[in-house]
């Protein structure tokens, strides 16, 4: 019971950051999409709790496709819908007219997670979407502000799952976990040609770890 308080303050305090022209947060605000998605990351915390991680995997910030519309890191409607892990459980869609949403990076992800035992925490260096000035369907690499503001979630949630490795996932969130003095490997980024790097690190990591 303490520890689904301790997620519901979590996602509460995650909730007060304002949008602006260049930063989209997924959790702020009253509106129906709002409480989709923030139902949509205390679900996947819990159903995290359950397994009991120990290792968190870092990437670098939510993208417009992904977890912009879920509220769910490293994820797409797509994956909520299909994936083993969350097909048959109570995330919620955003009404839409749409075909759902892929994302690469995501599919690419959870196609590596699905052979662990017992997944890692996914998470990124900045918990909300940055994008260019008044371009919401754009990503761009959160600012040196940003990834330290970015801080302070990051270690509540590793507080909360006492959280004993990082797996950073690129350059920026290997810089993140390196700030930090944390424990952590470094895998290649899967887009931009990095795919068969990343499932080879992720592989090693899954015999070491997984």
């Amino acid at each position: 019971m303490q520890k689904i308080n301790d997620i519901q303050n979590f996602i509460q305090q995650l909730s007060q950051y304002p949008s602006d022209r260049t930063v989209f947060n997924p959790y702020y605000g009253k509106e129906y999409e709002s409480n989709i998605r923030r139902h949509n990351l205390t679900l996947y915390l819990q159903q995290m709790t359950a397994l009991n991680p120990t290792v968190l995997l870092m990437g670098e910030a939510p993208g417009y496709k992904g977890c912009r519309k879920t509220g769910v890191p490293f994820s797409s409607e797509h994956l909520l819908r299909h994936h083993s892990f969350f097909k048959q459980r109570a995330y919620h869609f955003i009404p839409s007219s749409e075909p759902l949403t892929k994302e690469n990076s995501a599919t690419m992800i959870w196609d590596e997670l699905q052979h662990w035992k017992r997944p890692p925490l996914v998470w990124n260096s900045y918990p909300y979407h940055p994008h260019l000035p008044d371009q919401a369907k754009t990503n761009r690499s959160p600012r040196q502000k940003e990834v330290l503001e970015g801080r302070v979630p990051l270690k509540q949630l590793m507080t909360l799952f006492n959280i004993e490795h990082i797996i950073a996932v690129g350059r920026k969130a290997e810089q993140q976990a390196e700030q930090l003095k944390f424990d952590h490997t470094y895998v290649r980024h899967p887009s931009f040609g990095g795919k068969q790097s990343f499932k080879q690190g992720m592989k090693r990591l899954r015999i070491e770890r997984g």
